[in-house]
């Protein structure tokens, strides 16, 4: 699970933060308000933010092999190297960066039909801002908040995102 940085200078809005933290140490990195992974809530909630993941039927499922990457397993498993955003989007609980996947892993893959549209990821940078991001990605500074509520299972607070973290952005 990635880790959250608990010092910086701004907020998602980009404005000082105050150091006192207003108590949020004691939140959970696991979520806002004890939600579940996204992985989890996307088949249940189709359509969030533009998103639509869904499993298969039975479940379907890979374990990770030596020398694996994300985009060959879509390419072998799926027919289409491209849809690795929608391996790593199911499987955030377990991937914190897909570029770091290991062997044993048990991945669970998405249906037969591509997501549409596809999940679009983006790798937070030092000094990058949940406003920034959005009015960089989006065009939009106030969208922050969507890519907030979208990456719940990775951002506990909108003031502390950490470089290397993976974020799904809305559609």
């Amino acid at each position: 699970m990635p880790s959250i940085r608990r010092s910086g200078t701004v907020n998602a809005k980009g404005a000082p933060r105050d150091s006192g933290q207003n108590g949020r140490e004691s939140e959970s990195i696991l979520g806002l308000g004890g939600r579940p992974p996204l992985s989890d809530r996307l088949p249940h909630a189709p359509g969030e933010l533009g998103i639509v993941v869904s499993r298969m039927a039975n479940g379907a499922s890979y374990t990770v092999q030596p020398g694996d990457t994300l985009s060959g397993i879509a390419q072998k498993q799926l027919g289409d190297a491209n849809r690795w955003p929608e391996i790593f989007v199911l499987n955030r609980g377990i991937i914190g960066d897909p570029n770091r996947i290991k062997p044993g892993q048990v991945l669970a893959l998405p249906g037969a039909t591509p997501t549409q549209p596809a999940p679009r990821l983006y790798t937070v940078r030092s000094g990058d801002t949940l406003s920034g991001i959005a009015q960089k990605q989006l065009g939009d500074a106030n969208r922050w908040r969507e890519i907030f509520k979208l990456n719940g299972d990775v951002i506990s607070d909108p003031d502390r995102i950490s470089p290397g973290q993976v974020l799904v952005l809305p559609a």
